[in-house]
């Protein structure tokens, strides 16, 4: 059974979500989750590896913030709009919500082993908005190094 939602109002004294990330051990979710409750936290974030998503949104999980996890947590890199019915199916009997992100998918597929790419977005009037640290950030990110392809991704990511 799912908890009540704890997050819904103001409390500006205190920290309202936790979020998760990608590298945590089970134990360590499971702790975070546990400790949210008794401090009646919102837990959000990305798709833990040692934790099935499905499993992660039952046990409390309220939000996934980036939608491409679906894709490698749950699709394992498919697109079998099959599986993206099931997706939808258990995150909604979960309560929780997807926060789809594609623009920021679109800017990773276009620099994904294309460094000319980055230097072009660098180039842009609004880059000089970034702060020296996300500019040396965006610059040295592994996303130009990589090798493969995201293409068809997105257009998935869309319809799911």
């Amino acid at each position: 059974m799912r908890p009540e939602t704890p997050w819904i109002g103001r409390r500006p004294e205190r920290y309202e979500f936790i979020k998760v990330y990608n590298n945590l051990s089970s134990t360590e979710f499971h702790a975070i989750l546990d400790e949210a409750r008794l401090q009646r936290l919102a837990v959000v974030g990305h798709a833990v590896r040692s934790v099935e998503l499905k499993d992660a949104l039952n046990a409390g999980q309220v939000m996934v913030v980036h939608g491409e996890k679906y894709i490698y947590m749950y699709f394992h890199r498919s697109r079998d709009i099959a599986l993206a019915k099931q997706a939808a199916d258990f995150t909604r009997a979960g309560g929780a919500y997807v926060i789809p992100n594609p623009s920021a998918y679109e800017a990773i597929s276009l620099q994904w082993g294309k460094p000319q790419q980055v230097e072009k977005f660098l180039s842009q009037p609004e880059a000089r908005y970034l702060t020296p640290y996300r500019r040396r950030a965006w610059e040295h990110d592994d996303y130009v190094v990589r090798s493969g392809t995201l293409a068809g991704n997105l257009e998935f990511l869309r319809q799911f």
